[in-house]
């Protein structure tokens, strides 16, 4: 059985909060509280004993037993989560009112309290009834065969793990999967000729899932790109494209990343638009994972005529790849036998190469993707020995009657690598089936959702985020996740699910399990009464109807994606709700935000990217509520009644492309003792009291988008002490944008510096750095506007030895001619060269320059001498000079968005084809 622990674990510490003074139990029901709580122990390791057995090992009366008991955990958690809510939620009351009141509703409590354990004590009975009649105990104590239970998570383990998973990580970039180095040098003529008779040329990739079709396909994009004009890429396996118009508007938000796409145009408008942007221009289109062989004769548009253009296209399906309008077929094999060994030798690590029998690489059937899967599963168990092996490869994963059951033998892998996981580890897995196959998906954002689902918590001697971390590198090791974007420390930003049969598993196996329900997914919505945790994916209203049909009430976790106006009117009422991630719908109305605020259990609440416009008073009656996310959306203003949210921890607004802010309430912070961020605000003037937000001994990061404070006005003053109270007490990351610049002269004249912050970042019209920035010796990562991309300003920065990341950037929502004349002093004053001189920045690697125009950019010799990424977003640029000297450098990434000049196109011409000559340089990247 994979999972059925359900609720047992978090319900635990919710029963004794109820132990706690502030109900004033009788003692009848402090002793039932107790009862349960013993009760509850015994059940969880029986059914965590239930979990190490394998499904086809399993009595089919003990299986049924545990759902029942895992369906009913939740109900439990459910009635005591409402009562706690009700409880803590009811208004508050003033005078002999409020005496009143209490004195009744203390009664009401105890009566309610008494009510609820009576209610779990008869439910508990008849779940052990259930046992004693079938003797479960006898099968579940001597199952069919031996079973070794998984591990339980204890702070050892995690510290043990952490460690070993980000070096496995770590040298998981140091190999390469062994395909496709013959086949850069076959297809390089054919992507790079203009020989097809002044038609748009069509690639088809073709071959068996997993074998590294994605992988040609990109490295062709990235290698060749700079050779085209228009260039967008669009992943076909992905449910939300339904129709033409879908992957339209996705080329078309490629082409003009800047433009907003207007959803309301018709086929035809799109289609015209899109053949303008293509007239005249060399593009290049990536079409991952084509499913139809009627996408090519529906997406006539990508063979404008005349054309100049290439398509790519991926596909498993011979009738897709073997399409008339073809000009050009390219099969992918499966990998050798010594191809095959090589691979997974390389993924387990010399460390763990012990007598390893030859039947776990052999048994993947020469798939690159079972391969690693398989190999990680090896890496991660270096105590089994080869007999153990052996007998798993006999039992769970007999060899593949033929190559064309890869597809079928890469799923036996994924489940055989899952069940080896712990109980916890599965639950976090299972979760990723939230989520679409095309998604980044934040790290933070997916911490916070685990711990607003109680799947982690502190252990003993590491945080609850330190946990998360380490579930995150070990689903990474297990090929299940891959990272896309890091810091400059090395930790992952974002994350993707590795493969798309990798995702198919995992939405089948949550269905399985009732653990997620997608809607518009992989799978189709269960026969369930009970969904607990509810996906969204499809933008369409057909869905609607399918909606309409099931029972909604016990949903704790819902994200959507498209319009609100697709779901049934009466489906947004979720009374259980604790996670609610709407980030990217549409159509906001009224009500919404007014049902919104009825969800009284509600931890984690994202309307990033909406078109939500005001937060009403009543959002202070979400006493649970940990996280609020509104970033980039039309919400200027939080209103007065979010003081009142004592459990707030993360609130993040604004938006940072054009730095538009999120005034606070004045008395904000007066409660918010747990409050670590709080970004994307404006503060200072009369909008807020410094004082209260001294109470908080715990904020850690805090954005100011915007400063209303002027010079000589006496909150100016206060703002810069404010900020210097937390220095030296927890804050670690700070953002100041300042429109005047007259903040960052006066806070640069302190002589107290921030002593602790790891991350800093100034924008705005910085000219001159701050004095004090050359002491900072924990400072990581430095992000400052290009108006402060000055020679004598580079100089102080060299001398920062703590220095990982340098970002140059420059966000402004419209032209300003005083930011450009400062650009163009510059720019004089250097001879339009900015030269990174010998000697200096001795530890920085990741340097990275975000603005419309980036001046050129030199590197002697012996210059920025642990440099190992340089990334480069622009329009326009003036060319890098020296980049082959950087000894350490790894990638160069140039990604080039919107109208550029003929200069620059010239300019990424010439550097892409000297790249493709040097093959012992630096890999250069164009997007």
């Amino acid at each position: 059985m994979e999972l059925v622990t359900g609720a047992t674990s978090s319900l635990l510490p919710k029963l004794g909060a109820l132990l706690q003074d502030e109900y004033s139990l009788q003692d009848k029901v402090k002793k039932d509280i107790e009862s349960l709580q013993n009760e509850l122990m015994f059940m969880n390791a029986t059914l965590r004993m239930v979990a190490a057995v394998p499904r086809d090992q399993l009595d089919e009366h003990v299986r049924i037993w545990a759902v029942f008991i895992k369906e009913l955990s939740y109900d439990m958690e459910d009635a005591v989560n409402t009562f706690v809510a009700h409880v803590h939620g009811a208004p508050h009351l003033d005078g002999l009112i409020t005496k009143v009141s209490n004195m009744l509703c203390m009664g009401r409590t105890h009566h309610e309290i008494a009510g609820m354990v009576d209610e779990i004590k008869s439910l508990i009975k008849e779940v052990a009834e259930l046992r004693d009649r079938y003797r479960l105990d006898n099968i579940i104590d001597r199952p069919a065969t031996p079973v070794v239970l998984l591990p339980q998570m204890d702070s050892t383990w995690l510290f043990r793990h952490l460690a070993a998973d980000r070096e496995a990580i770590t040298r998981r970039h140091e190999y390469q999967v062994p395909v496709g180095e013959e086949d850069m040098e076959l297809l390089h003529n054919w992507i790079t000729s203009d020989n097809n008779n002044g038609d748009t040329g069509l690639l088809s990739i073709l071959g068996p899932t997993g074998v590294g079709k994605t992988a040609i396909a990109m490295s062709l994009y990235r290698n060749y790109g700079d050779q085209f004009q228009r260039r967008a890429m669009v992943n076909m396996s992905c449910v939300k494209y339904l129709n033409d118009e879908e992957v339209i508007m996705d080329i078309l938000s490629q082409f003009k990343p800047h433009e907003l796409q207007d959803n309301d145009r018709s086929y035809n408008e799109l289609r015209e638009d899109l053949l303008v942007c293509l007239q005249g221009k060399r593009f290049l289109i990536l079409l991952d994972g084509v499913r139809s062989p009627s996408v090519l004769d529906e997406f006539d548009w990508l063979f404008p005529r005349p054309g100049n253009g290439r398509v790519i296209l991926t596909t498993q399906l011979d009738g897709v790849g073997r399409h008339s309008r073809t000009d050009y077929v390219h099969e992918v094999g499966l990998l050798s036998d010594e191809k095959a060994e090589h691979l997974f030798m390389e993924v387990v690590g010399k460390e763990n190469q012990k007598e390893i029998p030859p039947e776990l690489w052999k048994v993947c059937a020469g798939v690159p993707l079972a391969i690693v899967t398989m190999a990680e599963l090896v890496a991660c168990n270096p105590q089994k020995s080869s007999e153990e092996w052996g007998e798993l490869v006999c039992t769970a994963l007999p060899p593949s009657p033929s190559a064309s059951h890869t597809g079928y033998q890469l799923t036996r892998i994924l489940s055989t690598c899952y069940s080896d996981m712990s109980v916890e580890i599965k639950m976090c897995t299972l979760y990723l089936a939230i989520f679409r196959l095309d998604q980044k998906i934040s790290r933070k954002c997916l911490t916070r959702r685990w711990l607003s689902n109680g799947f982690v918590s502190e252990q003993q001697g590491l945080s609850a985020e330190g946990v998360a971390e380490a579930y995150l590198n070990h689903l990474s090791r297990r090929n299940f996740l891959r990272a896309v974007e890091h810091s400059c420390d090395g930790k992952v930003k974002s994350y993707q699910v590795t493969h798309d049969k990798v995702l198919e598993y995992i939405v089948s196996k949550a269905s399985e399990e009732n653990f997620v329900t997608t809607v518009g997914g992989w799978v189709m919505m269960p026969s369930s009464s009970k969904i607990r945790r509810l996906s969204v994916q499809c933008k369409h209203w057909e869905y609607r109807r399918e909606l309409e049909t099931v029972n909604l009430s016990r949903v704790r976790d819902f994200t959507m994606f498209g319009s609100l106006d697709n779901l049934p009117t009466n489906s947004f009422k979720f009374r259980l709700v604790q996670v609610l991630d709407l980030e990217g719908c549409k159509d906001f109305k009224h009500h919404h935000i007014k049902e919104i605020c009825r969800m009284l259990l509600l931890k984690y609440l994202s309307l990033r990217g909406t078109d939500v416009k005001k937060l009403t008073e009543k959002i202070g009656d979400l006493r649970c509520l940990e996280t609020l996310d509104i970033r980039e959306t039309n919400i200027m203003e939080l209103p007065k009644s979010i003081c009142k949210l004592e459990r707030l921890v993360n609130i993040l607004g604004g938006n940072k492309r054009t730095m538009k802010a999120l005034k606070l309430p004045m008395m904000l912070g007066i409660n918010m003792k747990a409050l670590r961020v709080l970004s994307g605000v404006a503060i200072g003037g009369d909008r807020i009291s410094y004082y209260y937000f001294t109470k908080s001994k715990c904020l850690q990061k805090l954005a100011i988008y915007k400063i209303i404070s002027a010079k000589g006005d006496p909150d100016f003053m206060d703002l810069i002490s404010f900020i210097k109270y937390f220095h030296d007490l927890s804050l670690r990351a700070l953002v100041i944008n300042d429109e005047s610049s007259e903040f960052f002269k006066s806070y640069s004249d302190c002589s107290d510096h921030p002593k602790l912050l790891n991350a800093l970042e100034l924008s705005g019209k910085l000219v001159e750095l701050p004095k004090w920035i050359v002491k900072m010796d924990a400072l990581t990562k430095l992000t400052l506007s290009l108006t402060a991309l000055r020679a004598d300003n580079l100089e102080v920065l060299s001398k920062i030895c703590s220095l990982l990341s340098l970002t140059f950037s420059l966000h402004v929502a419209k032209q300003d001619q005083e930011i450009d004349a400062i650009i163009e002093d510059n720019k004089a004053c250097s001879d339009g060269v900015i030269l990174f001189s010998v000697g200096g920045f001795e530890n920085l690697k990741l340097l990275r320059f975000i603005a419309p125009y980036v001046p050129q950019l030199s590197f002697p010799d012996g210059a920025v001498p642990t440099l190992e990424k340089l990334e480069l977003r622009c329009s326009n640029f003036d060319g890098l000079v020296g980049i082959r000297g950087l000894k350490h450098l790894q990638q160069a990434h140039i990604k080039i968005h919107g109208e550029t000049s003929e200069a620059t196109e010239s300019i990424i011409k010439e550097m892409g084809t000297a790249a493709r000559e040097d093959r012992e340089g630096p890999r250069i990247i164009f997007d």
